[in-house]
């Protein structure tokens, strides 16, 4: 049985992030896949300090050396056969939580050897689903595309696995706009997205799920 780990990098841990996640562990359940969701937000970690000791060769530590508690999750990566990463977008990048995790993941994992640039001896795959305000329209033209291929081309290059991302956009941020300073949004379009597009989000993110658990 693969196991697939899902990791919330958003503070949220019921809204767009944790939901999407959520189906796509359904849609890798469906395949026969044992699921485990984790949330970062109340956890205490830091992103990697630099230390190297994941490339010294007297001290070549197989899970990053932090002893914090970012250590059992990356031991639950390390034991995973998929690793789905959903994080929200914040001023044009994955959000704090979620670059620190892979900062340590991907870091631990990845040597400075022309020969072997990744420690691991298996195949790891990957799936990136960020969530954002921004439409499709603006994907192309603000460089999101680039940015989270570069992040699914790393995961790739680092985890061996096949690696995909999938952006779920014109997202409902709050249920009620008018509490908020927030005029550039529309509510009524942005409760149309909510009711019309999200779930076929949702759908997406069943499939992907599904998919990376059968490769």
């Amino acid at each position: 049985m693969k196991k697939v780990l899902a990791i919330n990098g958003s503070p949220r841990k019921k809204w767009n992030t944790a939901m999407a996640l959520q189906s796509a562990l359904d849609g890798a359940a469906s395949a026969g896949a044992e699921t485990k969701l984790v949330h970062l937000m109340g956890l205490k970690f830091s992103g990697c300090v630099s230390c190297f000791a994941c490339k010294r060769h007297e001290n070549n530590a197989a899970i990053c050396a932090i002893k914090d508690d970012m250590r059992p999750v990356l031991e639950a990566a390390m034991e995973s056969d998929v690793i789905l990463v959903g994080s929200p977008v914040y001023f044009s990048n994955l959000d704090a939580f979620t670059i620190a995790f892979l900062e340590r993941l991907l870091f631990m994992n990845y040597t400075y050897s022309m020969e072997q640039p990744s420690k691991l001896t298996r195949k790891i795959a990957s799936g990136l689903i960020l969530t954002m305000n921004a439409t499709d329209a603006l994907l192309e033209p603000l460089g999101y595309n680039r940015l989270f291929k570069h992040y699914a081309d790393t995961m790739h290059r680092v985890l061996l696995g096949q690696s995909e991302f999938l952006a779920i956009t014109d997202t409902m941020q709050f249920t009620d706009y008018s509490k908020y300073m927030s005029s550039i949004f529309d509510p009524e379009h942005k409760k149309k997205m909510r009711e019309e597009k999200f779930p076929q989000d949702l759908k997406a993110c069943y499939e992907l799920g599904r998919r990376l658990a059968l490769v």
